[in-house]
């Protein structure tokens, strides 16, 4: 018998429409899905890793101006090597040359750098930044410091001695004899994570200063 032209359709046909349309949903949905989850992963690893390049490059360009004072000599480099639970969190302090001034002092052409760990929350290890235009006794303290990631797992800093049987040393302070003046050479090894990654990076700079002291 002939469907009349003015039948609807059947229980049957209504059910399996909804259940290709659930099918076609389902599919788009899980493509979506995916697109963003793999955009999402993309940036989050671009991020990182141009965190990465940033601060290798800043602690690179500092260190390549780290100076004494042309003619009186003034000036000091401090590194000591730190561990917290169970990862390297070195911490090194120095006199350079740069252009960052602050406020209204006097726009000299020296300054103390440095860069350390803020340890305050357990969860959030901050790695610090520190930069004051005024030379003093105590190169690690004093000055204005900037929070510049809290994704450094580890930071593991060497120190070229002057003398050749030294080799690469653990920790370096210029007004100690066995490694008075400034070292030859820094090495950096910097691992950053966000969780779900970990991305390494590694440097050598030749100090142009390490003869003077």
């Amino acid at each position: 018998m002939r469907r009349g032209q003015n039948a609807g359709f059947t229980l049957i046909e209504i059910l399996i429409s909804i259940a290709i349309f659930t099918l076609i949903f389902s599919y788009i949905f899980s493509v979506m899905t995916t697109t963003l989850d793999t955009g999402k992963m993309v940036e989050e690893k671009m991020d990182l890793d141009q965190i990465g390049r940033f601060t290798i490059k800043r602690i690179t360009h500092d260190l390549l101006s780290a100076t004494t004072l042309p003619l009186s000599g003034r000036g000091r480099f401090v590194g000591r090597s730190a561990v917290y639970s169970g990862f390297s969190m070195d911490e090194f302090h120095f006199t350079a040359f740069t252009r960052l001034h602050f406020g209204n002092r006097p726009r000299l052409d020296q300054s103390e750098i440095g860069y350390f760990f803020n340890r305050g929350d357990a969860e959030s290890i901050e790695f610090m930044r520190r930069e004051s235009d005024s030379i003093k006794d105590q190169v690690d303290k004093g000055g204005i410091a900037f929070a510049i990631t809290t994704h450094v797992k580890e930071l593991k800093i060497r120190y070229l001695g002057k003398k050749e049987y030294q080799g690469w040393l653990e920790n370096w302070n210029s007004e100690d004899t066995a490694t008075a003046g400034f070292p030859k050479a820094v090495s950096i090894e910097l691992i950053l994570t966000d969780g779900k990654r970990e991305n390494f990076y590694s440097t050598v700079v030749v100090l142009e200063e390490y003869g003077k002291v």
